[in-house]
């Protein structure tokens, strides 16, 4: 009987402790360790294939202090590496940015898709959860669909 009583404490303590995100936060997820892999950047009309770079392109994102607080991204664009501040709404609302990028020099087709991958980032407006990935949207419906990294 006393054994039963001390598990059922231990379980008790367990469910006051605190925790830094709430369990049922959509975007607790986002804020992981590995990070994020591009998948795609479309305009709605084609989608711009993800160069081959080591590392891989990506994106992570850093919880702010306090649940609601300004988080950072950062991550690699294909040539440079990027940081800048988000915010995501409970309905699924996203500001990033401003974005600052390192200013290093690389082949024509990857500073183009860099270009326009980190204008698509910037420029997202709201964020979606479609299966395994997750979907960030802009305003005139350019997309960067997102997958946890390997």
């Amino acid at each position: 009987m006393m054994r039963w009583l001390v598990v059922l404490g231990v379980v008790v303590l367990m469910g006051c402790a605190r925790s830094d995100r709430p369990a049922d936060a959509p975007f607790a997820e986002l804020v992981r360790d590995g990070g994020w892999s591009i998948v795609t950047v479309s305009d709605g009309n084609s989608a711009a294939g993800i160069p081959s770079t080591d590392p891989p392109v990506s994106v992570r994102f850093v919880a702010g202090e306090a649940s609601g607080e300004t988080g950072r991204v950062e991550g690699f664009a294909g040539v440079n590496r990027f940081n800048g501040a988000y915010r995501i709404t409970e309905d699924g609302g996203l500001s990033i940015g401003p974005i600052a990028a390192t200013k290093m020099a690389g082949p024509s087709v990857l500073m183009r898709f860099e270009a326009a991958f980190l204008r698509a980032l910037e420029a997202s407006r709201s964020i979606e959860r479609d299966g395994n990935t997750w979907v960030l949207r802009n305003e005139d419906g350019v997309t960067v669909r997102i997958a946890p990294a390997r």
